[in-house]
């Protein structure tokens, strides 16, 4: 173990903690407050995938319009 550097963690690893960690997070706020999700009984399946969709279509704008002017400027 001496001498090896730490690779870090691969991006499938990263996903399942984050993935985790945000399931840990909502039952912890169940489990503190029941009544905090009940808002979420209000949107439907499509409006949430609309939501989702769009905030990763900004994101993978927002990337395109970096490298963009990372490599030609």
């Amino acid at each position: 173990m001496l001498g090896q550097q730490k690779k870090p963690p691969c991006r499938v690893c990263m996903s399942l903690r984050l993935f985790l960690l945000a399931v840990l997070a909502i039952v912890l706020m169940t489990i503190i407050n029941p009544d905090i999700l009940n808002f979420m009984g209000k949107f439907t399946i499509g409006s949430i995938a609309v939501v989702f969709i769009s905030i990763f279509g900004f994101f993978s704008l927002l990337k395109l319009m970096i490298d963009y002017f990372r490599i030609n400027y």
